[in-house]
């Protein structure tokens, strides 16, 4: 007789797994290390070692961080710093003390690990960091056949991917076929032809901006109960040749954060030029009123005189606008793009790097990424849309509002039967131009103020060069009854060139000033030779790449140092390390021994399209600055350049400003 089976012993159906189901977790957790380890050890090892074989001198070699910690940790002082050396900058590493030295610039310590391994390994020397395989490049022949002869088989590097993932497949990041046809579309905008049309916005801001620090200095004396000395305001001291009158305020002098105020800045000028309104904002053109005149985008403006109280906007206000439903106002937006900057280089240059997968972690600060970019993403399909509808409404291309960037993608964008950009590719293009179009500049302006603020004898170079290009363009305009004057203003929107704030025409700083202005352009190279705006170029190779006497293996990274090249006493002669704007008399080209030392917009069919925009405007917002006034360093300010996708200025560009008693 079988007896019935025991209650307490059987298990309902539901409950029972083949025990075979019991080991797919772990059968997945094995799969995952096995990826792992073929990923940061073995892949990276059979690389190294292909390479060892053809005598390409490497580190050596260390499982899964490689020479990570030796990167972004600093290196041990063996000295006191001399008072011409800086601490260390580039790579994250401590900040200076309070005492720091003042400091000039130099590789040793810009990129500490880098140089110390090229002056042991030599032009090329291979490293690891985590799971990717790098090679150290720092001879000109060898980078002009990575950026030039056999750029076709490189791409961009998983690593700027990361620090610029807010591009998506804009203009830097796409490759092949989408890249070359992007590169069609846009070119026409950064033509010289469209960049002279575009003067007249870059000298609307810079304008405006020196209004502003008039207005800012008019308000702290009266706040120190000081006043404005209106006896200075004669004939001689206070109105310029062309006979505007001028505020000049006796004994007056202003701290001024100028990478804060370049970077408002060059914001507003893209903003316009390429987008044809105020950024990312609501107002600008609207209603008939031009930019800088009346209230509008949030910010309060003297409408009379066309002066710009700017309000500072921290991170928490930059975070509160983002919350709201409305479009935050320019400073707002620069600091959202700073964050997404800084966030992007942490993912690249500190041990973040080491994580796989770490920017697609639930981390607070990638949420807070997320929530930053899919804001941003909003509000320039936003832009899309209201822009296009503009046109519509004009009927199509007429007018400047057909010449912007923005407008030229959209007739792209739109041509009957053939649609050549997505909406995705609109706005990835767009925050291109966001992103690159008002860093690059910002940062030129920032550096170079710190030079000519060292440099106290180029400031009056530049302005004796200035006062003469001003005189001559008087001249020209007078003598052709003033028909220049007009045909600018038309060509720039009406007021862009005069109008309310903008005084006489011997006032505006045209494309023909700007051609005029040889030494100022040598002082903008030679801060882009000690400042490079980014501090490197990466390149991935996509097949096995002949360089010089190596074959480098698919999938190798190869890093270009921009700063390194820029600093090679080999190029560019024993004073490498000092200031010398003459060495660039005859332009780039001559200024030293081999063109692929000097990179600050990088070289060959990826070149950076809006240098020339860039040096341009660069040259009209500093020669605004320059006729009025004076600058020199702040007792505040620490030398401290970081890197985060563009080299900045890590406390600030801290300036005291004294406006000029002969401004012109």
């Amino acid at each position: 007789m079988t007896l019935p089976p025991d209650p307490s012993t059987v298990t309902s159906w539901q409950h029972q797994i083949p025990w075979w189901l019991t080991l797919v977790p772990w059968a997945g957790i094995a799969a995952g290390t096995l990826l792992l380890a073929y990923r940061l050890v073995y892949a990276p090892y059979r690389i190294v070692r292909q390479c060892k074989k053809q005598g390409i001198p490497f580190l050596p070699f260390k499982p899964f961080i490689g020479q990570a910690l030796d990167l972004y940790s600093p290196p041990p002082p063996s000295a006191p710093p001399s008072p011409d050396q800086p601490p260390p900058s580039d790579f994250p590493s401590s900040p200076p003390s309070p005492d720091s030295p003042p400091s000039t610039h130099g590789p040793a310590v810009f990129i500490p690990r880098l140089h110390e391994w090229r002056q042991q390994y030599g032009d090329v020397v291979g490293f690891t960091v985590g799971g990717t395989v790098q090679l150290l490049v720092t001879d000109p022949s060898l980078v002009r056949q990575v950026l030039l002869s056999s750029s076709g088989r490189y791409t961009k590097t998983a690593g700027a991917r990361k620090a610029l993932r807010l591009l998506g497949k804009g203009l830097p990041l796409s490759e092949g076929s989408l890249w070359a046809k992007q590169r069609r579309i846009v070119n026409p905008a950064f033509r010289p032809a469209a960049i002279k049309e575009m003067v007249g916005i870059m000298d609307q801001q810079g304008r405006l901006l020196a209004h502003t620090w008039q207005a800012q200095m008019q308000q702290q004396n009266v706040a120190q109960g000081e006043g404005l000395s209106s006896t200075s305001r004669d004939s001689k001291e206070g109105r310029g040749e062309g006979g505007q009158e001028r505020a000049y305020i006796k004994g007056a002098s202003m701290e001024v954060d100028v990478q804060e105020s370049m970077s408002s800045v060059a914001l507003d000028v893209i903003g316009l030029a390429a987008f044809g309104s105020t950024v990312m904002h609501e107002g600008g053109k609207e209603g008939g009123q031009e930019y800088g005149e009346g209230k509008e985008d949030g910010r309060l403006v003297d409408g009379e005189g066309g002066r710009e109280n700017r309000e500072r906007v921290g991170k928490a206000d930059a975070a509160a606008a983002y919350a709201a439903d409305a479009a935050p106002d320019p400073v707002a937006l620069y600091n959202a793009l700073s964050k997404l900057a800084e966030l992007g280089a942490k993912m690249v240059f500190s041990w973040r790097s080491l994580v796989p997968c770490y920017d697609i972690l639930p981390l607070p600060e990638n949420f807070a990424l997320w929530a930053a970019e899919t804001k941003i993403r909003n509000l320039t399909l936003h832009l899309i849309g209201k822009r296009r509808a503009a046109l519509h409404g004009q009927g199509g291309s007429t007018g400047r509002a057909a010449r912007d960037l923005l407008a030229l993608m959209l007739a792209a964008h739109d041509e009957a039967g053939n649609e050549q950009m997505t909406d995705q590719q609109l706005v990835d293009e767009c925050i291109t131009f966001l992103l690159a179009g008002h860093g690059t500049t910002a940062r030129l302006l920032t550096w170079t103020f710190y030079l000519l603020a060292k440099h106290p004898d180029w400031q009056e170079r530049l302005r004796a060069e200035l006062k003469e290009a001003l005189t001559q363009q008087r001249a020209s305009d007078a003598s052709a009854g003033g028909t220049a004057a007009g045909a600018g203003a038309e060509a720039c929107g009406g007021d862009a060139g005069g109008g309310k704030g903008g005084g006489e025409a011997g006032e505006r700083v045209t494309w023909e000033v700007v051609a005029a202005l040889k030494a100022m352009g040598m002082v903008l190279n030679e801060s882009l030779r000690m400042f490079p705006p980014v501090s490197f170029i990466g390149r991935t190779c996509q097949q096995t790449c002949r360089l010089g006497p190596y074959d480098v293996p698919r999938g190798t990274d190869v890093l270009i140092p921009i700063a390194m090249l820029h600093y090679d006493s080999r190029f560019w002669g024993d004073d490498a390390l000092d200031f010398n704007p003459n060495r660039f008399a005859k332009g780039p080209d001559e200024a030293c021994s081999h063109p692929q030392a000097f990179l600050p917009f990088g070289s060959g069919p990826r070149i950076c399209i809006g240098n020339t925009f860039a040096l341009t405007e660069a040259k009209v917002v500093l020669a605004h600055i320059l006729r009025q006034f004076s600058w020199r360093l702040s007792p505040a300010y620490k030398h401290f350049p970081i890197s985060a996708v563009t080299l900045r200025a890590g406390f600030g560009m801290h300036l005291i400003v004294e406006p000029l008693a002969n401004p012109f």
